[in-house]
């Protein structure tokens, strides 16, 4: 889903088909209620590409084809830039793969993209296994268990293992520091959203800005005890080991400081901690609701 912000010339586009725009706020209220029901309803109904409006500037393009987000997001990323409403992001990922454009994602994407070759990747199953297994064994027969919580869990012990090479000490503050900073960035993404970020004082922003600052204080002592390790001829088997020593020589691409350094970690601290959270959370309600299938 992607939202634009446009101007009255836009009038004369011919969008794809969607809602009626005449009470556009309306529709918003039925999204924030139900995004899920509400963005099912609209594709069902307009198909895979459709248009419709939040509030009286901000055009939403719905796309529901694996084909057209490919099309978007990977054969002609060139072509799209990241909107005004998705840059508040950088206030929690920085300069990272997600929200950065231009000849510097290019830069970023050249180098990083080897790290995660599917060879490389494999490495990994060991620890996601460990991970599922250890939590596996505290489920018992009979127990009601809130699956979004566990994914979010064993989510987080594997992307810590797997990109800072350890167990984090205090998983649980970490864990709340992310839900904290990812809670707060889905809230401002969302419509009128970005007037929270413009109230410092409001608790939500304050609360935000302490768990920001525990998660980078935490990445960059990381990233020195890496740096300190490699100085010493020892190496850590793990994501940031591999960001640490990524170059392109060929292309005039040396390593990354450790800001840039910070900034591709939290991208995929978040990137595989929520989202892959959610994705296992709506598998095990799908096998739940298709038991024999």
């Amino acid at each position: 889903m992607q939202d634009v912000m446009t101007s009255s010339v836009s009038s004369s586009i011919d969008y794809p088909p969607g809602p009626h725009s005449i009470l556009p706020n309306k529709l918003l209220r039925r999204f924030l209620h139900d995004p899920i029901k509400t963005l099912m309803e609209i594709t069902r109904t307009y198909g895979d590409i459709s248009h419709f409006k939040f509030g009286r500037q901000q055009h939403i393009y719905l796309l529901n084809n694996p084909r057209y987000i490919e099309d978007v997001l990977v054969k002609n990323h060139k072509n799209f830039t990241k909107n005004k409403t998705r840059q508040t992001t950088k206030r929690l990922l920085g300069e990272g793969l997600v929200t950065s454009e231009g000849e510097f994602h290019d830069r970023q994407r050249r180098i990083i993209q080897p790290t995660f070759h599917p060879n490389r990747i494999k490495t990994y199953g060991e620890i996601m296994i460990t991970s599922a297994a250890r939590m596996c064994q505290q489920w018992e027969d009979g127990i009601t268990l809130d699956i979004h919580k566990e994914m979010m869990h064993v989510t987080l012990a594997i992307i810590s293992k797997s990109v800072l090479g350890s167990d984090i000490k205090s998983q649980d503050e970490v864990g709340n520091a992310l839900l904290t900073c990812m809670e707060y960035s889905n809230r401002v993404l969302m419509p009128f959203g970005q007037l929270i970020s413009k109230i410092p004082i409001l608790p939500v922003n304050k609360g935000y800005q302490r768990a920001k600052k525990k998660l980078d204080l935490i990445v960059y002592s990381m990233i020195k005890e890496h740096r300190d390790n490699e100085s010493k001829g020892t190496s850590n088997a793990d994501l940031l080991y591999t960001l640490l020593q990524a170059q392109d020589a060929e292309a005039g691409i040396g390593r990354m400081n450790d800001s840039e350094l910070k900034d591709e970690v939290m991208t995929i601290f978040v990137a595989g901690h929520e989202t892959t959270a959610n994705a296992l959370t709506w598998t095990f309600y799908l096998l739940s609701q298709h038991p024999t299938e």
